[in-house]
């Protein structure tokens, strides 16, 4: 086989997996793909805080969640300084909730087919890409 047929043949297996992949691991009940980012922008007394998800496809059964949060925290009013966090998240598909459970802390992200928005606990993300 010449140079250019295993590149060809191994090229072609990396395709299939990756699609095998993604069809597997984050196709949604309407037809569109879990993988992607989302944001969520939330303020209250004591903070103003913007989250970034972004979420990828480990295999069949997990995912892979990275999170970005910049926030300013307020004190007797007045908004502080920025501050950014990172944290990464390993979820496992739980058939029985039909969501997936973060493994560290039990948060549960579910897509809301109806509204179309990523929802962990009571946050929503709105996919961008």
């Amino acid at each position: 086989m010449s140079k250019l047929n295993v590149l060809g043949l191994a090229g072609l297996w990396v395709l299939a997996g990756l699609l095998l992949g993604c069809n597997l691991g984050c196709n949604l009940e309407d037809g569109s793909s879990l993988v992607g980012s989302y944001v969520n922008h939330s303020e209250g007394e004591y903070s103003i805080a913007d989250d970034t998800l972004v979420v990828l496809v480990v295999d069949r059964e997990r995912l892979k969640v990275q999170r970005r949060t910049g926030f300013n925290l307020i004190r007797e009013g007045v908004a502080g300084g920025r501050e950014l966090e990172t944290e990464e998240w390993m979820l496992v598909y739980d058939r029985e909730m039909s969501a997936y459970r973060e493994l560290r802390w039990g948060k549960v992200l579910r897509w809301d087919v109806e509204n179309k928005v990523l929802r962990i606990g009571s946050r929503a993300y709105q996919k961008i890409n």
